[in-house]
């Protein structure tokens, strides 16, 4: 933190100063919301997120030139502004936010004294000048960002669940080989600038600059570039099952498709008194017909092919279920993103009930009324079952939390007396 300063040096100097300012400024609060990010999420879109960053950024500078020359009140004034953005832009409570940001900012003064001990340990061996001052401090600073760069992307590897905390350890490490090459290349150039005079540290802080803000941009396209392949294969996972579920409604039609031939069939044997022929005909009917009957219909052929399919999966595994529908016909969602959303619902309803040893039951809701698509799953469960088998069901719970999303719906999900209830409303277009 100590590079934060306010020279009065006007012009060229000046300005160049406040670029380096507000760089470290971008450094420190990017690896803030990374740090954050590995034990919450976003609270919005985007978009917002963006706007939030760039409101962060723009207030942090600020408080640095008001308070430059009163480092009392700027230590306290810039963890509480970390802790109140981080708030505001993650999905917790305040005062978690709070203790996160002191451990943060506790964290920025342990790399800057780390980066100050490196140089004075590198000048000691070297027999150079152990004073700071001129190009030599931004090196310091920069080598002080590396660190916490580093440490933040170990935290994320220990504590993190996202796609890039989820590499191998081989590709761990073929990753942070770039950043520990940054920091041994910094290290390098403290020892070469001797002096606070522009030419001799020029080349050296420029190519610093750019090794650090280029190991930021790596780490955001490797990210993004493995969250779409997260993305691609959860929309993989989704298809297949989107697939069985279509198969298995082509298979009800084609039964249903024959079946005034068949009552046709067992009309003339009772006709012809051939009692005993129509009985096993019947009773062959049945045991065709038993895993594609049409118990449930919405006048939606995906909603009936899900529904039925997992109407049976429960009544096989001896879970009640009690179901709420109405014509839904004018549903307007992509096939396979109801069957995303229905069949990822149930399946974790299903297998919550398993794990009860009684009250197994199911409520589901499924209604079009006043311009809305009301959508309900309530099931019971057991809590400490539960915890044994969190997880089960990530990526299915990702993809019906994107579909929700990507048609403007809105949902809850709450615990009440044993019960597990998500809850989750659409808007009919006009």
């Amino acid at each position: 933190m100590q590079w934060w300063k306010c020279s009065m040096r006007s012009g060229k100097t000046e300005m160049i100063d406040f670029v380096e300012n507000l760089f470290f400024i971008l450094i420190e609060t990017i690896c803030c919301c990374l740090y954050f990010q590995t034990f919450s999420k976003f609270r919005f879109t985007k978009k917002i997120q963006i706007l939030q960053f760039i409101g962060l950024t723009g207030c942090m500078t600020a408080v640095i030139y008001l308070f430059a020359t009163i480092p009392f009140w700027k230590m306290p004034t810039v963890w509480f502004l970390f802790a109140v953005s981080m708030y505001g832009m993650f999905q917790m409570k305040f005062f978690e936010a709070l203790g996160m940001g002191a451990l943060y900012y506790a964290l920025l003064l342990v790399v800057d004294v780390l980066a100050y001990a490196c140089n004075d340990i590198l000048q000691f061996r070297m027999g150079g000048e152990t004073k700071v001052y001129g190009w030599k401090a931004w090196l310091i600073a920069l080598l002080g960002k590396m660190f916490l760069f580093i440490i933040i992307l170990l935290v994320r590897r220990i504590f993190g669940k996202s796609a890039v905390e989820t590499l191998s350890k081989r590709e761990w490490i073929k990753f942070l080989v770039f950043p520990i090459f940054t920091i041994f290349m910094i290290a390098w150039m403290l020892v070469v600038v001797q002096s606070s005079q522009a030419g001799s540290g020029k080349i050296p802080i420029v190519l610093a600059f750019s090794l650090v803000g280029l190991n930021v941009f790596i780490y955001g396209l490797l990210y993004d570039i493995l969250q779409k392949e997260v993305r691609t294969r959860e929309y993989m996972v989704s298809m297949a099952k989107a697939e069985g579920k279509i198969q298995l409604y082509q298979k009800q039609t084609a039964f249903i498709h024959d079946y005034q031939n068949q009552m046709q069939c067992v009309r003339t044997l009772l006709m012809k008194k051939n009692y005993k022929e129509a009985e096993q005909y019947l009773e062959q009917m049945c045991n065709v017909g038993a895993d594609v009957w049409n118990v449930i219909d919405t006048n939606h052929m995906i909603v009936n092919a899900v529904l039925n399919a997992k109407y049976q999966e429960a009544q096989e595994s001896g879970i009640g279920v009690t179901i709420k529908i109405n014509d839904l016909s004018g549903w307007r969602m992509a096939y396979n993103d109801v069957t995303i959303l229905l069949a990822n619902l149930l399946d974790n309803a299903i297998e919550a009930c398993k794990l009860c040893e009684d009250k197994k039951h199911i409520w589901f809701k499924c209604v079009q009324e006043s311009g809305k698509i009301i959508l309900s799953v309530k099931n019971t469960y057991c809590e400490m079952n539960r915890k044994k088998k969190e997880g089960l069901h990530g990526i299915g719970l990702k993809n019906v939390e994107h579909v929700i999303t990507s048609y403007g719906g809105t949902y809850s999900i709450k615990k009440i007396q044993g019960k597990f209830i998500v809850t989750i409303l659409f808007w009919m277009e006009e």
